[in-house]
C-alpha cells in the first residue's frame, strides 16, 4: 500500500515569506479598489465644474483636480505594492529569516 503524503487533506502551509507576500499584494488591490472610484469622481467633478463655470477667475482653486491626482497617486502606490511585493517582502525579510 502505497504511503499517504504528509499533507494529504490538509491545506498547503505558506512560510512567512509567501504569506506576507500575498498580503502585500492584497493591500495593493485595496488601494487599487479604493482608488479608482475616487479618481473618476475627481476628473468628472472638475470636468463639471470646468464646463460649468468657464469664466470663473483663476485664483479660484479647484479642488475636485487635487482629489483627482491625490487618489490617482494612491492607485500608483497600490499597483507598485502589487507588482512589487516580493521587493517588499525581500526588504523586510533581509536577514534571511523565513
Amino acid at each position: 500500500m502505497p504511503e499517504m503524503p504528509k499533507h494529504a487533506g490538509s491545506s498547503p502551509s505558506l512560510n512567512s515569506r509567501q504569506l506576507a507576500n500575498v498580503l502585500i499584494k492584497m493591500l495593493g488591490l485595496l488601494a487599487c479598489l479604493q482608488s479608482i472610484p475616487s479618481v473618476v469622481a475627481g476628473l468628472l467633478r472638475g470636468l463639471f465644474s470646468s464646463l460649468a463655470e468657464p469664466n470663473r477667475g483663476t485664483n479660484v482653486p479647484n479642488y475636485s483636480w487635487t482629489y483627482a491626482v491625490g487618489s490617482a497617486v494612491y492607485l500608483v502606490i497600490g499597483i507598485w505594492l502589487i507588482i512589487r511585493s516580493r521587493y517588499v517582502v525581500e526588504k523586510v525579510f533581509k536577514d534571511g529569516d523565513s
